[in-house]
């Protein structure tokens, strides 16, 4: 047993050296190499000789939607090496994808998470490649996704973090190209496009799956951030207004997975385990909680800002604003702040969406959101950045849906919190933000009863020696 330790440890070294090497390696230097260091690594991203389960294979067939083709068993001769016994090994003798008690003290987990840091070290070196990119990723990305379901935890917190760089270093890989920083032939960037809807949709499947089955925080919170960066490549797509028609069956099943994450995320924020992040212990269980909240949160955030139109859904929304009024009352400092976050975007897609026959189901949402943070604001001891955050959020539902607040609520609690802020050195800048965001309000609003208060304060404002603070107060004054 001291002996496979001893192997495994120095297995896991040669893999964090090759990492090493990679991330300092120039592209010229690594593309000849490339096709190796990922066969090699493909040898070992599924090595664990102590694990006997049996492999379970998802319904929807992943594998076979990425096109990966099966290699015959005559071909699995050269991929087999010897373990520390004298025995042959391969990929798929130990690959371990279902659950299963690890009752023995293996380190080959270590093995497997060096392994997916290596293959998101090859993947983020070929980003300045289109054509290499994508050629890398159609070998990594199935090795990587497949250990999301490794039944050791740590495994698949690594499979799940090396997926989110992946889908990260994709849209920067879109961005650049539009940019024109980087060059790539219009037939690469089309590939590339249609790799990255294919494994997209199978990486939102197997996340939704695992966030309702899976019940380690830990692994939980992992595919949220998946869930948000494949969010955030959906949007760098719609940004740069590349066409998915060609892929329009994938694009269909991404869009359709991040709509059930959506519905479960908002099942996770509103539940009582959700809400023990409250708790002001600082234990790991509710860190871990807490951690997951934030990144629900982030991606809630993340979904409502995307600038596809076609893909939010005014009924989502409707359905994560009482959710979110929650949220911003939340005693966990950081969580209200990232809750106040969430506000601007929401209450902006519900007033883009809003149909005049909706008026009256969006109209309490609203009110709701502007009640929440309004209460929050009124507490002594509110968190500089929380107050921050909820002057933000104030003044963007009057912004951007001052019509579906309620008078009495708008002028009766929503400007005088504002002038009160104005009025409060500490947060003065906010204040001064915030009016600003009204001013520049594209919608029609009534200021009249604030208006000249406002405008005393804003001189008052430029009178202080600070260069920021004058610059923005001559602004919403102008």
């Amino acid at each position: 047993d001291k002996d496979k330790a001893a192997l495994d440890e120095l297995r896991s070294l040669v893999f964090q050296a090759c990492e090493a090497l990679i991330g300092k390696s120039a592209l010229a230097t690594f593309r000849p190499l490339a096709d190796q260091v990922v066969q090699f690594a493909a040898k070992f991203v599924a090595y664990d000789p102590d694990y006997f389960g049996d492999d379970q294979e998802d319904s929807d067939n992943e594998e076979d939607s990425m096109g990966c083709e099966k290699k015959d068993s005559e071909d699995k001769g050269g991929d087999e090496m010897m373990d520390d016994d004298g025995e042959c090994f391969s990929g798929e003798d130990f690959s371990g994808s279902d659950f299963g008690d690890d009752d023995l003290a293996s380190t080959s987990w270590k093995v497997r998470r060096d392994v997916l840091r290596c293959l998101v070290a090859i993947a983020s070196v070929s980003a300045s490649s289109v054509d290499l990119f994508g050629s890398v990723i159609t070998q990594v990305f199935p090795l990587i996704i497949k250990r999301v379901q490794d039944h050791d935890e740590n495994v698949r917190a690594e499979a799940l973090s090396a997926a989110c760089a992946i889908f990260r270093s994709a849209g920067s890989v879109i961005s650049a190209v539009h940019e024109k920083k980087v060059f790539a032939l219009t037939t690469h960037l089309e590939s590339l496009i249609a790799l990255l809807m294919t494994h997209s949709a199978v990486a939102a499947r197997k996340v939704a799956k695992l966030l309702c089955n899976d019940k380690s925080l830990r692994i939980r919170s992992g595919c949220v951030q998946v869930a948000s960066s494949l969010v955030r490549l959906e949007d760098i797509l719609g940004t740069h207004k590349v066409s998915c028609e060609q892929n329009k069956d994938q694009h269909q099943k991404l869009v359709s997975a991040l709509s059930d994450i959506l519905a479960m995320i908002n099942n996770v924020l509103g539940s009582a385990e959700s809400g023990a992040a409250s708790s002001s212990t600082t234990n790991s269980s509710d860190m871990t909680t807490a951690s997951l909240r934030m990144d629900s949160l982030a991606f809630v955030r993340a979904y409502f800002s995307m600038t596809s139109i076609s893909i939010v859904s005014f009924e989502q929304a409707v359905s994560v604003a009482s959710t979110i009024a929650r949220c911003v009352t939340d005693s966990y400092l950081r969580s209200a702040a990232e809750a106040m976050r969430v506000v601007p975007s929401l209450v902006a897609t519900i007033s883009r969406l809003c149909s005049a026959d909706a008026k009256d189901s969006a109209s309490p949402c609203v009110e709701g959101l502007a009640r929440a943070v309004i209460q929050e604001l009124g507490l002594k001891t509110i968190d500089h950045e929380v107050k921050d955050a909820a002057i933000h959020a104030l003044a963007s539902i009057l912004s951007e849906a001052g019509d579906l607040v309620s008078p009495s609520t708008r002028n009766d609690g929503c400007l005088p919190v504002l002038l009160t802020a104005l009025r409060t050195p500490e947060s003065r800048m906010s204040g001064i933000k915030a009016i600003l965001t009204l001013a520049t309000s594209r919608k029609p609003l009534d200021l009249s009863s604030v208006s000249g208060q406002f405008l005393a304060e804003l001189c008052e404002s430029v009178k202080i020696n600070n260069k920021q603070q004058r610059q923005t107060a001559l602004a919403a004054a102008a």
